[in-house]
């Protein structure tokens, strides 16, 4: 018998510190073969043994399956731009959209599979489930923050994942919660959600000890995008889906 095809990726910021993980983890992953990687300066332009860099996203992805994209706003609709009539699918772990932004994703991907996710790590994916139970049992009496910290350069403050943790809370409180963002030496990644009844306080917490556990997931979510129908997915839709199979 022979073995699945490989999906083919290509990475959106093949040089920055998410996306040199998805390289990294790709090289090493079975199931996926690394065949090309966007990058900013025309100066990377080239080609290793294996892997084709360039700037023009669609000349990269002609030999690509699924883009995994890590840049900023502008880059990733610019790219996505490019590539939305191909017949490609795409991974966006970029944060920062502005509400215009969003919608054009949205819209792109009415020709295209996009997961987009401002986490792609399993342990937020849980922590999202667990609030969702929480305030369901809480009902409206309960106060509501979070605080965030990532690495000293982060240029988005608060985070898209604290931004999409708040959301939860809002949209059951009527609400938006306090968001307390610091910015300290290059931590990954950590969130914790508090909840305060007059009685207690339930806190939800997550720490990233590496950006692999955010490479892992769109690579995950890449294997799954890969033949979707056109369409806005999460990675909870990813995960649930996932679990569905496995059953």
């Amino acid at each position: 018998m022979s073995s699945p095809r490989k999906i083919k990726i290509a990475v959106g910021g093949l040089y920055g510190r998410l996306g040199s993980r998805v390289a990294a983890l790709a090289e090493s992953d079975e199931r996926v073969s690394l065949v090309g990687g966007l990058v900013r300066e025309p100066r990377h332009e080239g080609a290793s043994e294996t892997v084709a860099i360039g700037i023009k996203a669609a000349e990269i992805m002609e030999m690509a399956d699924v883009l995994i994209e890590f840049t900023n706003p502008q880059a990733t609709l610019a790219h996505l731009d490019e590539i939305k009539t191909m017949g490609k699918a795409a991974v966006i772990g970029t944060t920062g959209f502005s509400s215009d932004e969003a919608r054009r994703v949205g819209d792109i991907a009415k020709s295209m599979p996009i997961v987009l996710d401002a986490n792609f790590s399993l342990g937020i994916a849980m922590i999202r489930r667990a609030i969702n139970s929480a305030v369901g049992a809480l009902g409206e009496d309960f106060d509501s923050g979070l605080v965030e910290l990532h690495r000293r350069g982060k240029k988005d403050s608060p985070s898209g994942t604290a931004l999409d943790l708040a959301g939860l809370l809002t949209d059951v409180t009527g609400e938006k919660p306090d968001i307390c963002s610091l910015r300290l030496g290059d931590i990954p990644g950590e969130h914790t959600v508090y909840l305060t009844t007059p009685y207690e306080v339930i806190e939800f917490g997550h720490r990233v000890y590496s950006r692999d556990a955010f490479a892992a997931g769109a690579l995950f979510a890449a294997r799954w995008a890969h033949g979707q129908k056109p369409g806005l997915y999460r990675f909870s839709n990813v995960l649930e889906a996932a679990h569905g199979k496995h059953r």
